[in-house]
């Protein structure tokens, strides 16, 4: 990894370090996510998660939608290791518990990429996907 990509990871993990340090808690409009990371989910959400919740993250039948205005108020206030946490134990409704932490991190950027959330420099940590204190707000701050 070249000096230059280490210094930005490096400035973007302790910016959301700092924050929750300081007491600010650090919310998915901080940047959670990288774009590549984003799309790496997308594709494994396409082989995994879209037959059940659609191509467009819009739910089908009973599997609820993973955008839109259901999806912020099942998940509005909550952590991104919830989420994670979810996906984690109990997708794919066929085979649960069968995607490991790093498609899981990437499914979850995939889904905070398609609900408009920003990427940031960092990636969502795979190992500590299930445990981040990231919150979930669904409108952005101020």
């Amino acid at each position: 990894m070249g000096a230059r990509l280490q210094a930005t990871l490096a400035g973007g993990v302790l910016v959301v370090a700092g924050a929750i340090a300081q007491g600010a808690v650090a919310t998915v409009w901080d940047g959670a996510y990288t774009d590549e990371q984003a799309e790496q989910g997308r594709g494994l959400y396409t082989s995994t998660c879209a037959q059940c919740h659609g191509p467009g993250l819009a739910g089908i039948e009973s599997a609820p939608p993973l955008t839109g205005e259901l999806f912020n108020a099942n998940w509005e206030g909550t952590t991104v290791a919830d989420l994670a946490e979810r996906i984690r134990v109990s997708m794919p409704v066929d085979k649960p518990g069968t995607l490991s932490r790093p498609q899981v991190a990437s499914i979850v950027a995939y889904i905070l990429k398609v609900d408009g959330f920003p990427p940031g420099a960092t990636q969502l940590d795979p190992q500590t996907v299930t445990t981040s204190p990231v919150k979930i707000i669904t409108n952005k701050p101020d």
